[in-house]
């Protein structure tokens, strides 16, 4: 359940992360390869697979017509090279930090980068789309790829890697990769809050109730797509791990004390005044962007930097690791 930050120190930034983060791990005999250091150092994650929003997008938005774009500077100021490629931050997404300590690989390329190569494939891709929301009408208002179009693009992936290595191999990594999906923050903030569409009509209590139902949609979906290419193993994903990170706590536990993790700015983001910029209002013209993105834990008014995300996921790892071997 998406929720919303109410705390002195946290208001537009921070209450636009809080969103509904579900890891799904495929659990075939002993694969429950997401603690990213797998049970036995001889096993390997073979692929990281990745669905939702501008939380995990690494591109995939620079090759729709969309209003949510950030190919452009100061975006990816940070990152190798300095170079903006369409991650909404000024560095890494937390979908980089999985396919790097998971050994997969250093970065998820987005799936509709067309100089993706076979070995992408093989290893995982990025079907997140900044602007996705559980509510179809999420993603229509911000030009996004929905989560049901991210599914058949999963299926066209699926083809794809099964032309390339063959039906046996195809399901054995889709048997044993990490999928994650990370949705919810843009149902809450933009189409609840900031959009007039669904607030006449739903209470606070009743539109979750509407997403928590979009979110069973798409589980389900999802398990009968990939269930169709492992229908001859034996475990199938009755078998999976769904495991609930609360961001929430984490978030607020951050901003009430910065300084326990190097952060000396939580109430605002970098980039501009760091109060209402993000997308195309947070670019090189404006004058106030920070000097330094790593003592702030927000990037933009919507997303946190990457040392931001990076302290998430070092709470994230350490409070949900041995949850992803439970059965």
């Amino acid at each position: 359940m998406a929720q919303l930050v109410s705390s002195e120190r946290a208001y537009v930034s921070s209450a636009a992360l809080v969103t509904l983060l579900s890891i799904v791990t495929s659990l075939h005999l002993q694969m429950v390869q997401a603690g990213l250091v797998p049970p036995d150092k001889n096993e390997t994650i073979p692929a990281l697979l990745v669905f939702g929003d501008s939380i995990m997008d690494t591109g995939n938005n620079n090759y729709i017509v969309s209003l949510a774009k950030c190919n452009f500077p100061p975006y990816g100021r940070d990152f190798v090279g300095g170079i903006p490629t369409g991650r909404f931050r000024n560095g890494k997404v937390p979908s980089d930090f999985l396919a790097e300590e998971s050994g997969v690989k250093e970065l998820l390329p987005p799936y509709l980068d067309p100089d993706l190569q076979t070995q992408d494939l093989i290893t995982g891709v990025n079907f997140a789309s900044g602007g996705a929301g559980y509510d179809p009408l999420t993603s229509q208002i911000e030009t996004a790829i929905s989560l049901s179009k991210q599914l058949k693009l999963f299926k066209e992936y699926m083809g794809k890697l099964k032309e390339a290595v063959g039906e046996e191999r195809t399901a054995t990594i889709l048997s044993e990769s990490i999928y994650i999906m990370c949705v919810g923050s843009n149902d809450v903030t933009i189409n609840y809050f900031f959009a007039p569409f669904r607030r006449p009509n739903y209470d606070v209590s009743a539109f979750t109730d509407l997403l928590l139902q979009f979110a069973s949609t798409f589980l389900q979906m999802f398990n009968a797509k990939l269930s169709s290419e492992l229908i001859s193993l034996t475990n199938k994903l009755s078998h999976s791990t769904l495991v609930y990170i609360d961001v929430y706590s984490s978030l607020l536990d951050i901003i009430q004390r910065p300084q326990d993790y190097g952060f000396e700015e939580v109430t605002r983001g970098c980039c501009g005044t760091g109060k209402i910029e993000t997308t195309i209002l947070c670019n090189v013209l404006n004058p106030f962007t920070c000097k330094d993105a790593s003592k702030y834990l927000f990037w933009d008014s919507f997303h946190p930097t990457e040392a931001g995300y990076k302290a998430l996921f070092t709470i994230f790892m350490k409070n949900y690791f041995r949850k992803f071997f439970q059965s």
